[in-house]
């Protein structure tokens, strides 16, 4: 896999890592929080932060928020970042796991 994104917040409290596989183009992404205090994994407690689904086009998101709204389901609307051109529309599922629909913007260059 290819590391394709690395990005540490300015408090130090969470870092995002993304990998690519180029055959596949499967994207794995990881986040890290500092205040997690290190507990082993155990699928009866701690569990995924979050699952996301790419979208091809940043206008994607304005028609699933749409079609969200449609089913009743909440959610954040599309959010814009101050450190990334990336947008994303969050809500949770039943057992309130955040799902998202992610765009990821074009890489520079």
């Amino acid at each position: 896999m290819q590391e394709t994104y690395d990005h540490t917040s300015d408090d130090g409290r969470m870092r995002y890592i993304c990998l690519r596989e180029p055959s596949s183009e499967l994207v794995l992404c990881l986040v890290g929080h500092a205040d997690n205090p290190g507990d082993e994994f155990n699928e009866t407690g701690t569990g995924l932060d979050h699952l996301e689904f790419v979208v091809a086009q940043r206008e994607d998101l304005a028609e699933w928020a749409a079609r969200l709204d449609a089913l009743g389901v909440e959610h954040s609307g599309v959010k814009e970042f101050d450190y990334t051109a990336n947008s994303m529309v969050t809500f949770r599922d039943p057992d309130s796991i955040q799902l998202e629909f992610f765009w990821r913007a074009p890489a520079d260059g």
